[in-house]
């Protein structure tokens, strides 16, 4: 390149410079570019001008005439216009979400110098008008309400304007993909917005030619007529469950001309469901007129009615439906397709609608229950506070309130078997039961009666109704195997003597619940009756005598604390307890025994005892005056109870712990006082033959002449001999009785002293030591000391190796 050319060059690229400078620096009175441009513009709203979660209303009204309108609040968003159906809320805040994030890249006039006009934007008329209105939240909420015009879109960027301003704006386009792109299909919900079972008032389910309705009545779900009698909540949750589970697989048409196309005028299934409150249904359009007025009404409690119709076949397999959802006395406007399993999630059997519980009051909502029992006296209890109170019978014992509760559970958790309509029972009946319930629950009545599953003939009346009833039993007897008529039981009951009837004060329909459940309604009051007989902690004892039946006789004393007198209470630590004629005591044994007296529980109460002359005896005297003695029966466990402060004598049943723990050994068990590391030699003569072991330097086994010795059998010999431990002591005269002399075994200790343990090979084993004390040992010690010690190859013992 020349001289000539570069100098043309530099001064185009001059007068370029310039001009940009000139420009960037002086821009047109009709144009602006943001000085912000390059970190993403400035905000379209001003703070707090639009504040997206507050948004209740979106009305999209586009250039070709539709109109989309979107309404809610928090979770529950439906589209209004031009049809009702609910949305999902994410769909709705992200509309409100971008339109609140709108930043100008540019701002311009339109028609101004080089900027085309309005109608060249798309925004005269706009290609869409969006409208969004709410309420503002914080302490003084005031309502808003703004329009955004929104124009053509090309290349990441969008003409927007302001209602009422003259200026355009150029911003990205990611409302526009939002406007433009996605599908208002894609915004509805695929589930239906089902109230709890808590807010749900009332259920109808019309299939076929039958109609089921479910009524809440004070909070209990009833039939309504023709049906009788209370229906399961838990059934009634599960319905609810289903339809809020329910998945539309595919939207097939709003606001169809034809309901018969998808056969929706005739529907196969109808589920009505109304609800109290201000459900997802009853959400209200917040116009732009409310939204500038406070306190713009958006929504009641009045009762909503949702139904959902399900039709005919949505394809040739039948595995879908169409079906179609009002809210309350709109016409649904959206058919859509749902699964066969959906469809039949939501018509249960009319049986499994039922409430088979004996009572639907749980046990914390009874206040009171009388029982009127045929042939025995009536029982009543009521509760206070925490606790459960004889009202009947009356009298100063009170109910123990672990077992009233468990009593209680028992009776409500009966449940029938069987139901039957129209029975009336001719004889008086075995009880009848009155619940008084927590306030805001009615009282529930009931009688029970025995069942055997026959149906008495009709009891006269009315001519025209004698009839009916003469036609109805001739039906029955000319029905098929299986068939249902009226005053039949619903369910193929079987006579059965241990079946009994419910019937429910108000209702025709008859529980039939098996009569063991029901044992409970028959409980003598004694039964419930406190369970404490007496309560005997350690420090309150003085002394404790047990005597066993064999004779065998346990006098525990306590002393009392030297600086107290002996006539006051002791309040000081308490003392060590001590064993007539023992210097030690079996202290777990004496824990045990204490633990079960503290207190002492009876298993059951009874009317009266046998207790034998020879029974184990626990003679008590408490360090506040009270004394008393325990009888029982060990093979029984019923026991006796007389205290000098109560004048009659109580009768109940103790716990194996207890005949365990005062039947166990008192005096301290270790028979043979001498330690592992103490022994020095075992002689042990069995059968004529005499075996001497000792232990050399390195604790192994040997004999003096060398015999070869089964190491572990002679490791668990000495082991048991060791502090030897019997399981309880026996009269020494009893050692006279028939019995196999088994091994002897005589102990010499490291300082010199000897001991003797023979093995007496009885059932069960017993060992005898020094030839003056007898006790009884475990048969795993026995076979220790029995086990043959001497290896079977025989010879000489090489400890070389």
């Amino acid at each position: 390149m020349n001289f000539k050319s570069t100098l043309t060059l530099l001064v185009l690229l001059i007068v370029v410079f310039a001009a940009l400078m000139y420009v960037r620096h002086n821009p047109p009175a009709d144009r602006q570019t943001s000085p912000e441009a390059s970190s993403g513009g400035s905000a379209l709203f001003a703070p707090g001008q639009l504040p997206a979660e507050k948004v209740e209303r979106i009305a999209l009204t586009y250039a070709d005439g539709r109109r989309l309108v979107l309404a809610g609040q928090q979770d529950d968003w439906w589209q209004q216009e031009p049809v009702r159906f609910p949305i999902e809320t994410r769909a709705a805040l992200n509309l409100a979400e971008a339109a609140a994030r709108l930043h100008w890249l540019e701002k311009v006039r339109p028609g101004g110098g080089n900027s085309p006009g309005r109608q060249a934007m798309g925004l005269d008329p706009a290609l869409v008008k969006m409208e969004l209105a709410g309420t503002t939240g914080g302490e003084e909420p005031r309502p808003f309400a703004v329009t955004i015009l929104i124009g053509k879109h090309l290349a990441g960027r969008m003409y927007v304007a302001l209602e009422d301003e003259e200026a355009a704006y150029v911003v990205d386009d990611e409302l526009a993909s939002r406007l433009f792109d996605e599908d208002i299909l894609e915004w509805r919900r695929r589930d239906l917005p089902a109230p709890t079972v808590q807010q749900a008032q009332k259920l109808v389910l019309r299939q076929g030619e039958q109609t089921v309705e479910v009524i809440k009545d004070q909070g209990h779900w009833m039939f309504a007529a023709p049906l009788a009698g209370r229906v399961d909540e838990e059934a009634v949750s599960r319905i609810l469950g289903a339809l809020g589970n329910v998945y539309i697989t595919q939207f097939v048409a709003d606001e169809p001309k034809d309901a018969a196309t998808f056969g929706l005028d005739k529907p196969t299934m109808e589920l009505q469901v109304t609800s109290l409150g201000a459900p997802a249904s009853d959400v209200t359009p917040v116009t732009t007129a409310q939204a500038a007025s406070p306190g713009g009404d958006t929504g009641n409690l009045t009762p909503h009615t949702m139904t959902l119709r399900i039709g005919g076949h949505a394809d040739l397999s039948g595995a879908e439906s169409f079906a179609t959802w009002d809210q309350d006395h709109e016409p649904g406007q959206v058919v859509f397709a749902i699964g066969k399993q959906d469809a039949q999630a939501l018509t249960p059997e009319l049986e499994s609608l039922r409430d088979r519980r004996f009572s639907s009051l749980k046990p914390a909502e009874v206040m009171e229950i009388l029982i009127r029992r045929t042939g025995l006296a009536d029982l009543e209890l009521e509760r206070k506070g925490t606790n459960w109170a004889f009202v009947q019978p009356a009298g100063k014992d009170e109910p123990d309130n672990e077992e009233a509760e468990k009593w209680l559970g028992q009776i409500l958790a009966a449940k029938a078997q069987h139901f039957v309509k129209d029975y009336a029972p001719q004889q008086e009946p075995l009880a009848q039961v009155k619940l008084t319930a927590t306030a805001g629950k009615q009282p529930q009545s009931m009688r029970l009666y025995p069942f055997n599953g026959e149906i008495p003939p009709p009891q006269p009346a009315a001519t025209a109704e004698v009839e009916a009833k003469a036609e109805a039993a001739q039906d029955r007897e000319s029905a098929p195997a299986g068939g249902r008529a009226a005053g039949e039981a619903t369910s193929g009951v079987q006579p059965s003597k241990a079946m009994n009837l419910v019937l429910y004060e108000g209702e025709d329909i008859g529980y039939v619940i098996a009569a063991a459940d029901l044992d409970a309604l028959f409980a003598p009051a004694l039964s419930l009756r406190q369970r404490t007989v007496v309560d005997l902690p350690p420090q309150r004892l003085r002394s404790l005598t047990v005597t066993e039946p064999d004779g065998t006789r346990y006098e525990l004393v306590r002393a009392m604390a030297s600086t107290q007198p002996a006539s006051q209470p002791a309040t000081a630590e308490p003392m060590e307890w001590s064993l007539a004629n023992e210097e030690r005591i079996e202290q777990a044994a004496l824990d045990q025994l204490l633990a079960q007296l503290a207190p002492l529980k009876a298993q059951q109460w009874a009317e009266k005892a046998e207790i034998p002359g020879q029974a184990l005896t626990l003679a008590f005297a408490a360090t506040d005056g009270l004394t008393g003695e325990i009888r029982i029966n060990p093979e029984t466990r019923l026991a006796s109870l007389r205290t000098s402060a109560e004048q009659r004598e109580s009768y109940f049943e103790v716990s194996p712990q207890l005949v365990e723990a005062a039947s166990a050994e008192l005096r301290y068990r270790t028979a043979l006082p001498v330690g592992f590391s103490q022994i020095a030699q075992v002689t042990v003569e069995d059968g004529g033959t005499t075996l001497v072991i000792l232990r050399d330097a390195a604790r192994r086994y040997i004999t003096p002449d060398n015999r070869k010795l089964d190491q572990a059998a002679v490791s668990s010999l000495f082991d048991s001999l060791a502090g030897l431990r019997v399981e309880r002591y026996l009269p020494l005269s009893s050692a006279s009785q028939p019995a196999k002399q088994g091994r002897l075994f005589t102990i010499t200790t490291t300082d010199g002293r000897t001991m003797t343990v023979r093995l007496l090979e009885q059932d069960p084993p017993r060992v005898l030591i020094d030839g003056k004390t007898l006790g009884q040992i475990g048969l795993e010690v026995a076979q220790k000391m029995a086990a043959e010690l001497l290896l079977k190859t025989g010879g000489a013992q090489d400890y070389s190796k």
